[in-house]
């Protein structure tokens, strides 16, 4: 992740904005995110700050556009990205915060994380465009 899947991500909104310009109707994008977003992790440079841009250019869509906007932290979900950097992470405090998290249970199941944000965007336990972390969430 990076520069890279920022543009794509600049590209797919101008897209979507074209298509789905009635400002009568409801309209809602999810932007997948996470802690990185917010918070550095050492070796994670362009992952964080393709998080943190992808974050803030939904913030402003949110400001600009009659679109509902959510900044989802999904948490650390069993994924192939949280298994190799458990296994090949050379940062020893990077990997002493995944083990931590696997070792709490706090490693989240798709099923778990998805669970969640719909509840939130059914009950709309949001503020258009804020980042919402699956843990800020009861």
């Amino acid at each position: 992740m990076g520069i890279n899947t920022f543009i794509s991500m600049v590209i797919l909104s101008s897209q979507f904005f074209k298509v789905f310009n009635d400002s009568s109707k409801l309209r809602s994008i999810v932007q997948i995110t996470s802690l990185s977003g917010l918070q550095p992790f050492k070796t994670c440079v362009l992952y964080c700050t393709g998080k943190a841009a992808r974050d803030m250019l939904m913030k402003v869509v949110a400001l600009e556009s009659f679109i509902q906007v959510l900044n989802w932290a999904q948490g650390p979900v069993e994924t192939e990205m949280f298994d190799n950097v458990c296994k090949h992470t050379g940062i020893p405090d990077l990997l002493k915060a995944f083990t931590e998290c696997s070792d709490e249970g706090k490693v989240l199941t798709c099923e778990q994380t998805v669970t969640k944000l719909v509840k939130v965007l059914g009950e709309k336990k949001y503020v258009n465009g804020e980042h919402v972390d699956y843990f800020d969430i009861e």
